[in-house]
């Protein structure tokens, strides 16, 4: 696979790679004719046909190619006369499913290349047009003609003057000398071939008068709700062939993040989530604070509790670091999720946060009597479900264990005064925010960096 691009022949002649050397071969670079390749990949003969000048920009049309066989990226151009390769061939950087991502719809029985929604009804759409543009050239030859004896004057003055509902007097006349004719205008059998293509573009698209939002009325109640789960499902398909590709662009996105050092990425870690990293504290840091043995999700609950912190800021560094010489990205399980694209229409949107919200007040009162639901990771998955992300986020569950709810959380590790300055059980220091404060002025808020597969809370304390 590969694709195209076009550059100004100054440009490449002037590109430079990171060690200062030439990015492209300047002899074949000045040998190529410019712009001719272009309009051999743009149509450009089409606009000459038309009598239509292109602007000349000694512009040189390039093509990638990505040969997986060879894990190589090939360079090449072509003009009138020749193609020859203007850049030495490289090694491919990046995963094993190469540096492209096949976006389509539609299969095609013995073809390449799915085809997009828009490719499916192209050749219909330009039916329909043409046939309008002939109806409205017919149109504009339409003519209502009236012919009179002209041999009597009186008689063509009216018609050609008289006005509409009066009464005229003319001598002499025969109404057998006046005949009205029609002559062009629409065909019928054409107005009707053009509805049928309407229909079979209705049903190639999916998109009904009643999708349109075209209601004439006619229609009943099912039938309307029939057709909306018609086109519900159809575009459900749409959106799971959108997604297959998407997440694999995400999944490109997620090597680089892991095997390129030039990845630095600020971001926030729940405590909750840190306390799960590791068992026990850094060694230096727990015979430095007292804290031998404690575990760092115990820790971490204490420390939440007692600092009212909930998150640390920290920076994801990409790439392998120290004592990850053996890290790989296969040696990661990713899960992608997208969310659903409903959630771009305004009123999917509303309708979701309503049903969420009738969904919360439900639940509410049973998350209280309830101690074996795990009802932070269901609101979380519910949420996702309804377009709702991180749906956990609207409960306060602090206020929900001050009124006797038992929660499955990391805080129940073991037990902690929540109070700053009060000894909880297995935690001497009388304050437990100084470990986030050397030298008594740091912000309860800070951490180091966070590491592909390393322990990301251990820097946080030194």
């Amino acid at each position: 696979m590969g694709h195209v691009w076009i550059r100004d022949r100054d440009d490449l002649l002037s590109a430079k790679l990171p060690n200062g050397k030439p990015m492209f071969k300047a002899a074949e670079i000045r040998r190529l004719t410019g712009d001719s390749s272009i309009e051999e990949i743009g149509g450009m003969s089409d606009l000459h046909a038309l009598g239509i000048d292109r602007v000349e920009r000694d512009q040189i049309v390039g093509i990638e190619l990505y040969v997986p066989e060879h894990r190589k990226v090939f360079t090449l151009s072509f003009s009138a006369e020749e193609e020859t390769f203007i850049r030495e061939p490289r090694a491919y950087y990046g995963p094993a499913w190469g540096p492209y991502t096949m976006f389509g719809i539609y299969i095609v029985p013995d073809q390449l290349y799915p085809m997009s929604p828009l490719a499916v009804t192209a050749a219909l759409v330009d039916e329909i047009n043409a046939q309008i543009d002939q109806q409205k050239a017919a149109a504009d030859q339409f003519r209502q003609l009236t012919i009179v004896n002209g041999t009597n004057d009186r008689v063509v003055s009216i018609m050609k003057h008289g006005k509409h509902g009066a009464i005229y007097g003319a001598p002499g006349f025969d109404a057998s000398q006046v005949a009205s004719v029609t002559m062009g205008g629409p065909d019928p059998a054409q107005s009707d071939y053009i509805e049928r293509l309407r229909q079979r573009l209705d049903r190639s698209s999916g998109l009904t008068d009643i999708q349109r939002g075209a209601i004439t009325g006619q229609a009943t109640a099912f039938e309307i709700a029939k057709a909306t789960g018609a086109s519900a499902g159809r575009q459900k398909y749409m959106q799971s062939q959108f997604r297959r590709p998407m997440t694999q662009v995400l999944r490109t996105a997620a090597w680089y993040m892991c095997e390129s050092n030039s990845v630095a990425i600020p971001i926030e870690l729940p405590i909750e989530e840190m306390a799960e990293v590791s068992d026990d504290l850094p060694p230096e840091i727990a015979a430095a604070a007292g804290l031998a043995g404690m575990s760092v999700k115990r820790f971490l609950s204490q420390l939440g509790q007692a600092a009212n912190v909930t998150h640390v800021d920290a920076v994801f560094l990409g790439g392998k670091q120290e004592g990850q010489e053996d890290f790989n990205f296969n040696d990661l399980e990713i899960e992608i999720e997208l969310m659903p694209g409903d959630d771009l229409d305004p009123a999917t949107k509303k309708a979701n946060a309503l049903e969420w919200a009738q969904f919360l007040i439900g639940v509410r009162a049973q998350m209280q009597v309830d101690p074996m639901m795990d009802w932070k990771d269901l609101l979380d998955y519910v949420g996702d479900a309804m377009g709702v992300p991180n749906g956990s986020r609207f409960i306060r569950w602090d206020m929900l264990q001050a009124l006797g709810a038992t929660l499955p959380t990391a805080s129940m590790e073991s037990p902690a005064t929540g109070a700053p300055g009060v000894e909880a059980e297995g935690l001497p220091s009388p304050d437990p925010r100084a470990l986030l404060r050397p030298g008594g002025g740091a912000r309860p808020r800070n951490a180091a960096p966070a590491r592909p597969g390393a322990t990301p809370a251990a820097p946080a304390f030194a």
